[in-house]
């Protein structure tokens, strides 16, 4: 389980500090919460996930886990 959260972790960050998606979402007019924002993003991109692998009460209390785990992440390598 705390590789799944890890993972989901660092592939949120890799997505938010993605180039490519980054002017995908000025392009789309889509540059606000919660696709902008790491904590928000990482929880609403992780919910239908885990509530598919773990069910709905695990599936949830993971995707807050992953989100917060997300922005510690992107803080520390962006240096906040």
């Amino acid at each position: 389980m705390i590789l799944t959260i890890l993972g989901l972790s660092s592939l949120m960050v890799l997505l938010q500090n993605f180039q490519v998606y980054q002017q995908l979402l000025r392009k789309l007019n889509l540059d606000r919460k919660p696709f902008n924002c790491t904590l928000c993003s990482s929880f609403w991109y992780t919910l239908p996930v885990t509530i598919v692998t773990h069910g709905v009460s695990n599936g949830i209390l993971l995707s807050g886990i992953v989100s917060i785990v997300s922005e510690l992440i992107d803080r520390k390598l962006n240096d906040f």
